[in-house]
């Protein structure tokens, strides 16, 4: 417990070392992101350091419309969008820009367990223009749309001869079981765009929709099965936050972090499995499995997660 509590500690004083060795600045006045006249809303908020406004990185490119990915090892961020790729590495001023060198003001940091960039640099290297509105501490960012192909005049074309229809072959509609078991998901709170349902959860899959925790170990009870990629931001919300119901008999699991010992009341009837999932950024977290059983057709609310610490995952694995 005192090397994890020494651990711990120590992370923090590196991060808050490097905040001020950057010179983050924490401005009284917000900064205001617009983008192509849409203001944009970030968590974390953007921050300053050695004068460049820094954002957490996946938001951004998704809005400038950029594919990214995260690579655990290296500390690495690749944002790709259509043919340009951009390189950045967590604490180094040097990055790529379709592999050419580029030295930044800011280099990319962790903050509040998110991944922060400098917004310039990403939106200029996205062929975006950036402008500073001293005035009212707004960011304002214009993206470059292409030009609009010119569409060519249609060329009349002879009248087919017309050809007999054959008779169909009748096929075999596929049984609904062989695909996802989780069906009508509904995601009730303010963050229901970063929830999504996938398959076949698997070590290396990234645990949020707004985060980039990655999971790092899976137990084989629950390895390949169906599971719905939660939003971190909804560990806020209260009542229920999300629905969804079962095309078959089912095991609904429920990995809650061990960061609080206290459950929500909703997850009274499932049953601790004894097992753990974990998951990391930049430090490791473990969460319980807790399981409880439903048939098929049965509607599962997913209510409040009872802590500010970490969100749940949810796993639904087919009897």
């Amino acid at each position: 417990m005192k090397k994890h509590n020494f651990i711990k500690m120590l992370c923090i004083a590196t991060v808050f070392t490097m905040l001020l060795s950057f010179g983050a600045i924490f401005a009284d006045d917000p900064i205001k992101v617009v983008i192509d006249g849409t203001s944009y809303t970030f968590d974390p908020a953007p921050i300053l350091v050695n004068d460049r406004t820094m954002v957490p990185m996946r938001y951004i490119f998704e809005i400038m419309g950029a594919t990214v990915s995260w690579e655990e090892a290296t500390e690495t961020v690749t944002a790709v969008k259509g043919s340009t790729t951009i390189v950045l590495q967590i604490g180094s001023v040097n990055a790529t820009v379709n592999g050419a060198q580029k030295v930044l003001d800011a280099p990319a940091m962790l903050y509040q367990d998110r991944t922060m960039v400098p917004l310039r640099f990403v939106s200029e290297s996205l062929g975006a223009d950036v402008q500073w509105v001293e005035a009212t501490s707004t960011v304002v960012i214009t993206t470059k749309k292409p030009e609009p192909t010119p569409t060519p005049t249609p060329t009349p074309t002879p009248t087919p001869t017309p050809t007999p229809t054959p008779t169909p072959t009748p096929t075999t509609t596929p049984d609904s079981s062989s695909g996802s078991i989780i069906t009508d998901f509904v995601a009730l709170d303010g963050f229901g765009s970063m929830w999504s349902v996938a398959s076949n959860i698997q070590e290396g899959d990234v645990f949020y929709g707004d985060r980039d925790f990655v999971l790092t170990t899976v137990p084989d009870t629950v390895k390949g099965a169906d599971w719905i990629k939660t939003a971190n931001d909804s560990k806020n919300s209260g009542g229920t936050v999300a629905t969804f119901k079962i095309t078959a008999d089912a095991d609904v699991y429920i990995a809650h972090t061990d960061m609080d010992p206290s459950k929500p009341e909703w997850m009274s009837g499932y049953t601790d499995t004894g097992e753990d999932i974990l998951a990391t950024l930049n430090k490791e977290v473990t969460f319980s499995l807790y399981k409880k059983s439903f048939t098929a057709g049965s509607t599962i609310e997913l209510g409040e997660n009872s802590n500010n610490n970490q969100m749940y995952l949810v796993i639904v694995k087919k009897k």
